[in-house]
């Protein structure tokens, strides 16, 4: 198991926080997500630590953006030979993860 933590450091001179914000945010995320995962993720975390919808949007791409490519991925599959496709996206077999990273 992984974690992306974030700490905030905007404390003022007395050690309080100015904003009403979490002071940390813990994710645990599992071993061998994809990169589509991991994006999603990063969105999440960014949300969670006050950016709006439309900087994350910026930065990321939007939802649609993301069903989008996870449908043209998972046509792509349908069309050609699975394993080949998995390979080419790095995606390790079903109930398996990836070795060394």
């Amino acid at each position: 198991m992984n974690k992306i933590i974030f700490e905030r450091g905007d404390e003022n001179d007395d050690g309080l926080f100015d904003v009403v914000e979490p002071e940390r945010i813990t994710l645990d995320i599992p071993s061998g997500i994809s990169i589509h995962d991991f994006k999603i993720i990063c969105k999440r975390l960014a949300s969670a630590i006050g950016y709006c919808q439309e900087s994350i949007e910026d930065a990321f791409g939007s939802e649609s953006e993301d069903c989008e490519e996870m449908l043209m991925q998972a046509h792509i599959r349908e069309v050609l030979n699975k394993d080949a496709v998995d390979k080419f996206f790095d995606i390790p077999p079903s109930g398996s993860e990836k070795g060394s990273k």
